[in-house]
C-alpha cells in the first residue's frame, strides 16, 4: 500500500522534473546560449549578432538557426547560416573557461569579405577578456555544405560570388588540422583544396584543383601586370608545401586569354608550370614560372604591327623573363627567335631573330625606328638573323646579324636581274662581301659597305668584263651625294661626281678621264647597243679624254648629257693596212629622245674630215652628215691596200644620209658629192680597162686637174650623176650606177684634145668611123672586178641622154 502512495508522488517529481529539464533545455538554456554567445561574439569580433533560434538535440547535439552576424552597427551580413549544428556539446565539462566540440556542421553558410577603400580588411580581431586563465575551445571536425563566399574589394574595385562551397576539417591531437575544400558554380570556377597543416609548427601540406576559373573576374588584382580582359584556368593542378616558407608548384593550362599591355595586346593559349614561394615571417614573395604560348595572336606592337600563330616556351621571374622556340607568322612571313628581357624595372632585352620573307617589311621597320633611311627600290625575300640589345624604356638598340638574297630585283631597272648577295649589318653598317648581279647578261661581282646608316657613308667595289668600279658616295636626307665613281677598265679611266636626290629622283652629275676604243667596242657589243658585225668592221683603236656633266630625273624621260671627247691618234685596225685619224674632237648631247655627235673632226691621210650624227632613241634610227677634205689617195690606198700602183689625188667629199633600220647596213639612203684634184684615177676598178680600150699609150699617166660627182645611195645601189674628170689631155662626162654587189650600169662621154688624137692612131680610126660628128659614147657594164665597154653614138645631145637615162634607173 505504502509503495502505491509513493508512486504518485514519484510520477508528480518525475515530470515535474521532466518539465523542469525542458524548460531549461528549449527555453532557459537556448536563451541563455543566444545572450551569451550573442554577447561573446559581439565583444570578441566587434560584431552584431542575431540568432534566431536555439535547440538541443536528443543525440547530445545543438543547433542553431537563422544566424546573421552583422558588421558592427549596420544592417550588412558579414556572416550568415541557415543551421549550424555542434555534436555534442560539452559546456564547462572540467572548466568554466574550456569547450570541447566533436563537430560542427553547417549548412547555407554566406560570408561576406570586403576590403575598404583604404586596404583594411573586415577580418574580425579576438578581443581578449581580462582574465588570467584564456578562454580554449577543442573542436575534431567541421562540416560546412552549400557556402557562398562574396569577396567585396573596394580597394581594387572587385566584387566575386562563390557558391556551392564544401568545406570538410578534421583536428587531431599533435595537433594537426586535415582540410577539404570544393566549389562549383555550374560548372564554372570549380575549386578543389585538400591537405593538412600543423599550426605547431606551421607546416603545410596541400594539393589544389582549378577548372573553369574566369581569371577576368580577379583582373583587378592582374591589372597591376597587365589589362586583362579574359582568361580561363581551364585546368590546373598545384602543389603547395612549406614550413614558415610556402611553395606553390604545379601545372595551369589558360584559354581564351585577352590582355592588353601598352597598347599590345595578346589573344592565344598558355600552358605555365608555376613554382611561387611566400616567406610569412618576412611577407617576402618570389617566382619562377615556365611555360609555353601557343595559337597565340600579337597585335599592335610598336613597329612592327601585329603577328599571328604566335608558339614559345618561356620562363619567367622577377628580374628575367626568357623564351626559346618562339615561331610566329609576321606579314605572312615566318619568324623564329628565342631572348631574355632583364630587370623589369629599367628593362634590357637580347633577342634573337631569324626571318625569312619580303625585305619591304624589314625596310619599314629599320624606317618607323628611323635606323635605316636609304629609300632602295629592292625587291627581295631575304634569310636574315638579328641580334638586338638594348632598353625599351629608353628606346636605345643595337643590332647586328647576317643576311642573304636570292634573285631580287631592282624597280624600273629591267635589264637587271638575278641579284644575290650575301653580308652582314649593324647599327652603324651593313656589310655586302659577296654580291653577283647580271646586268643584260653581264656578270657583275663584288662587295658593298655602308656605314653610318643615318646619315650613311657608302663604298663599293663592283668587277665586270668590261669595268671594274669602286664607288664612295654619302647618303643623308634623301640625297644620295657621289663623292666619286672610279670606272677602270684596259686603258681606261672614268671618274664620275654628282648627286642623287632619292625623293624626286632628280640627277647632277660630272665625268672626266679617258676610255678605250676597245671597251666602248666591248661596251657597244656586250650591252648590244651597235651590232657586233659593224663593231668588228669598224675595228678601231686608240683612247678617248672625255669630259662630261649630266642632269634630269632617273627613271622619266627629264634627262640630258653632254660630253666632250678629244684624241690624239686613233687607228683603223682593218688588216693589213691601219688607217690613223689625228687630232679627234667632238661632242656628244643626249636626252630622252635623241643621241647628237656634232661636230666630230679628225685628220686623216692630210686631210680632214667632220661628222655630225643624230641617233633618234624613239624609233631607233639616225642620220649623219660627213664632210672631207683633201684626202690624200696615196696615203689612203696604202690604208685601203689597194693594188691600184698610181692611183693619186686629193679627195674631197660630203654625204649626209639616213638609216631608219640601224641593224642593217643595206637600208641607209644618203645622198652626197665628191671631188679630186691632181688626181690619176684610171686604176680605179672600172677605170683600169678604158686606157687599153681607147688604144691610148701611157692613159694611166694621165693626171685630172679636177673631177667632180655627185651621187645617191638608195636600195642598195649608188647613183651617179653628172661625172666630170678634167685634165689637159682629156676630159669625161658620165651617169651610172653601181650597186652594194658591185654591179655596173655607165655610161662615158670622153672629150679628147686634138692633140691627143692626133697622137694616137687608135683614137683617130675610132672618131673617124665610129663616132664621126655626133661625139663618143662609152656604155660600161659587168662588175668593179670584171668591167665590159662598149662604144655606142649618141645623135642627140650626150647631156640630155644621160638625164634620160638615170631618170629611168631611179624610178
Amino acid at each position: 500500500m505504502k509503495l502505491f502512495k509513493i508512486l504518485p508522488v514519484v510520477f508528480v517529481i518525475l515530470f515535474a522534473t521532466a518539465a523542469i529539464a525542458t524548460a531549461i533545455l528549449n527555453i532557459i538554456l537556448p536563451k541563455k546560449i543566444r545572450l551569451t554567445v550573442s554577447s561573446a561574439v559581439e565583444t570578441s569580433l566587434h560584431k552584431n549578432v542575431e540568432i534566431k533560434n536555439v535547440r538541443f538535440n536528443l543525440d547530445g547535439s545543438i543547433t542553431l538557426k537563422g544566424i546573421t552576424i552583422y558588421e558592427y552597427k549596420t544592417s550588412e551580413p558579414y556572416l550568415a547560416a541557415k543551421e549550424i549544428s555542434i555534436f555534442p556539446f560539452y559546456p564547462s565539462l572540467l572548466s568554466k573557461r574550456i569547450f570541447i566540440i566533436s563537430s560542427i556542421k553547417a549548412k547555407g553558410i554566406y560570408l561576406h569579405i570586403i576590403r575598404n577603400e583604404k586596404g583594411k580588411l573586415n577580418l574580425p580581431y579576438i578581443k581578449q577578456e581580462n582574465s588570467s586563465v584564456p578562454r580554449k575551445i577543442f573542436i575534431k571536425k567541421i562540416y560546412v555544405s552549400a557556402g557562398t563566399l562574396k569577396l567585396t574589394d573596394e580597394y581594387a574595385t572587385l566584387e566575386k560570388t562563390l557558391r556551392n562551397i564544401t568545406v570538410s576539417l578534421r583536428f587531431s591531437f599533435g595537433p594537426k588540422i586535415l582540410f577539404r575544400l570544393e566549389t562549383n558554380n555550374g560548372q564554372k570556377d570549380v575549386i578543389k583544396v585538400e591537405g593538412k597543416f600543423d599550426p605547431a609548427e606551421n607546416k603545410l601540406n596541400a594539393s589544389v584543383y582549378l577548372s573553369k576559373v574566369q581569371l577576368s573576374d580577379y583582373k583587378a588584382y592582374l591589372n597591376k601586370i597587365a589589362d586583362l580582359n579574359s582568361a580561363i584556368i581551364e585546368e590546373s593542378s598545384l602543389v603547395v608545401n612549406g614550413k614558415d616558407i610556402y611553395s606553390i608548384k604545379g601545372e595551369i593550362k589558360l584559354e581564351k586569354i585577352d590582355i592588353l599591355k601598352q597598347s599590345i595586346t595578346f589573344n592565344g593559349k598558355a600552358y605555365i608550370r608555376p613554382n611561387f614561394s611566400f616567406d610569412i615571417k618576412t611577407k617576402r614573395f618570389s617566382y619562377n614560372v615556365s611555360g609555353s604560348l601557343y595559337e597565340g595572336e600579337l597585335e599592335n606592337v610598336p613597329y612592327l604591327d601585329n603577328f599571328g600563330n604566335l608558339n614559345l616556351s618561356f620562363n619567367l621571374n622577377k628580374d628575367n623573363l626568357t623564351f626559346s622556340s618562339l615561331e610566329t607568322i609576321w606579314r605572312e612571313n615566318k619568324i623564329e627567335a628565342s631572348g631574355n628581357i632583364n630587370d623589369f624595372s629599367n628593362p634590357f632585352i637580347d633577342l634573337n631573330i631569324k626571318y625569312k620573307g619580303k625585305l619591304d617589311n624589314i625596310k619599314t621597320i629599320l624606317q618607323k625606328a628611323k635606323l635605316f633611311s636609304l629609300n632602295i627600290p629592292l625587291t627581295a625575300n631575304p634569310a636574315i638573323e638579328i641580334n638586338i640589345k638594348g632598353n625599351p624604356k629608353e628606346n636605345n638598340y643595337s643590332y647586328h646579324g647576317l643576311f642573304s638574297l636570292k634573285n631580287a630585283s631592282i624597280a624600273k631597272l629591267n635589264n637587271v636581274s638575278q641579284i644575290q648577295c650575301d653580308g652582314t649589318f649593324d647599327k652603324e653598317s651593313i656589310n655586302i662581301k659577296t654580291l653577283s648581279l647580271l646586268y643584260k647578261n653581264i656578270p657583275l661581282t663584288g662587295s658593298i659597305q655602308i656605314k653610318r646608316l643615318v646619315p650613311a657613308s657608302i663604298k663599293a667595289d663592283i668587277k665586270s668584263p668590261l669595268f671594274n668600279t669602286a664607288i664612295e658616295a654619302l647618303y643623308k636626307s634623301g640625297v644620295l651625294t657621289i663623292n666619286e665613281i672610279l670606272l677602270k677598265g684596259e686603258g681606261s679611266e672614268l671618274k664620275t661626281k654628282g648627286y642623287i636626290n632619292t625623293e624626286n629622283r632628280a640627277i647632277n652629275a660630272s665625268l672626266s678621264g679617258y676610255i678605250s676604243i676597245d671597251s666602248i667596242e666591248n661596251t657597244f657589243k656586250e650591252l648590244d647597243i651597235i651590232p657586233s658585225r659593224i663593231i668588228d668592221n669598224i675595228s678601231l683603236e686608240g683612247t678617248i679624254n672625255v669630259d662630261g656633266k649630266a642632269n634630269g630625273k632617273l627613271g622619266s624621260n627629264e634627262w640630258q648629257a653632254k660630253i666632250s671627247g678629244s684624241s690624239d691618234i686613233i687607228e683603223l685596225r682593218k688588216e693589213p693596212r691601219k688607217a690613223k685619224l689625228r687630232n679627234i674632237k667632238f661632242t656628244l648631247y643626249a636626252d630622252k629622245d635623241e643621241l647628237i655627235v656634232s661636230p666630230f673632226n679628225a685628220d686623216i691621210c692630210k686631210g680632214k674630215a667632220q661628222m655630225d650624227f643624230k641617233f633618234d632613241l624613239s624609233d631607233n634610227h639616225y642620220i649623219f652628215d660627213i664632210v672631207a677634205k683633201e684626202i690624200d689617195l696615196v696615203l689612203l690606198k696604202k690604208v685601203l691596200a689597194l693594188r691600184n700602183k698610181k692611183l693619186s689625188g686629193k679627195l674631197s667629199f660630203k654625204i649626209q644620209g639616213e638609216n631608219r633600220q640601224p641593224k642593217d647596213m643595206d637600208s641607209i639612203n644618203a645622198t652626197g658629192a665628191a671631188m679630186v684634184e691632181d688626181g690619176n684615177i684610171w686604176e680605179m676598178s672600172f677605170m683600169k680597162g678604158l686606157g687599153e680600150f681607147l688604144f691610148i699609150p701611157d692613159f694611166e699617166n694621165i693626171i685630172f686637174s679636177r673631177g667632180f660627182t655627185e651621187f645617191t645611195i638608195k636600195n642598195k645601189t649608188i647613183f651617179i650623176s653628172n661625172l666630170q674628170l678634167e685634165s689637159p689631155q682629156m676630159s669625161l662626162a658620165g651617169e651610172g650606177n653601181i650597186t652594194f654587189a658591185g654591179n655596173l650600169d655607165f655610161m662615158l662621154y670622153p672629150d679628147f684634145n686634138p692633140y691627143l688624137i692626133s697622137a694616137s692612131e687608135g683614137l683617130r680610126k675610132i672618131f673617124t668611123n665610129v663616132a664621126g660628128k655626133t661625139g663618143l659614147t662609152i656604155e660600161i657594164k659587168g662588175t668593179i672586178d670584171k668591167p665590159r665597154y662598149k662604144f655606142k653614138s649618141i645623135l642627140l645631145s650626150p647631156i640630155n641622154s644621160i638625164k634620160d637615162l638615170f631618170k629611168g634607173l631611179l624610178q
